[in-house]
């Protein structure tokens, strides 16, 4: 099953605006686990926080890039590293400071 399947027929996805920040809820309806899935939801680009963080399940901040659009939309994209079977996981976009991550070269 493709990634376009992945976000059109097995999860529901909701995207909420509260305060400033979004909200990005995830559920699996076909009791399977997904692992390391790439993920991007349109935004309204005015909704979001000047200097922006994803916030991922357990408190922890998640890489994220955010694309403006030319339709005063924006693509925020990331990877969801692991969706039980039958879970759901939350992701949150606040204003915060971005933590700094290393790359690793193989």
């Amino acid at each position: 099953m493709n990634k376009l399947a992945f976000l059109v027929v097995v999860a529901a996805v909701t995207l909420s605006a509260c305060a400033a920040d979004q909200t990005f809820t995830i559920t699996d309806y076909l009791n399977r686990t997904w692992a390391n899935e790439f993920v991007s939801y349109e935004v309204d680009s005015s909704a979001l926080p000047e200097n922006a963080v994803l916030i991922g399940p357990g408190g922890k901040q998640v890489p994220v890039q955010i694309t403006e659009l030319a339709n005063g939309k924006a693509e925020v994209a990331f990877i969801v590293a692991e969706l039980p079977a039958g879970g759901e996981l939350s992701y949150t976009l606040p204003a915060g400071e971005p933590t700094v991550m290393s790359l690793v070269r193989c």
